[in-house]
């Protein structure tokens, strides 16, 4: 389901996949106790992660990245939020991670050579 279906979910169905992410969450997260206090960690990290990933992939539904558009992106908007979130942060941090588990190439062209994206990435982009 992408991020622009959550309008068809009903209630239930929301707090069903909320209570999915407290559930997991209590694994990973051993030292935070509050529910609401993991679930928000865990859907930061993740906006982070997904925002950071979909912008490094070569191409995505709507057309192929360019440089241009990840030094908008980055410049304008992820790198700026790295700034006041930590947790968003580590998020866009983990993204070439990602896309290495999925075997996904990616690309670093046009992204900003200071933006946490590249922070733990190898020197080799897939």
């Amino acid at each position: 389901m992408l991020h622009s279906d959550l309008h068809v979910l009903d209630r239930a169905e929301k707090e069903s996949c909320l209570d999915d992410i407290s559930r997991i969450s209590r694994t990973y997260m051993t030292d935070v106790g509050d529910d609401g206090d993991r679930i928000n960690i865990a859907l930061r990290l993740w906006s982070g992660c997904m925002s950071a990933a979909e912008t490094i992939a070569y191409e995505v539904k709507s057309g192929l990245n360019t440089p241009e558009k990840r030094s908008q992106v980055f410049g304008t908007i992820m790198d700026p939020m790295s700034e006041l979130d930590q947790i968003y942060r580590a998020g866009v941090e983990a993204a070439p991670s990602f896309k290495n588990l999925r075997n996904e190439p990616y690309s670093f062209d046009g992204v900003p050579t200071s933006s946490p994206v590249r922070s733990f990435a190898s020197s080799t982009e897939a």
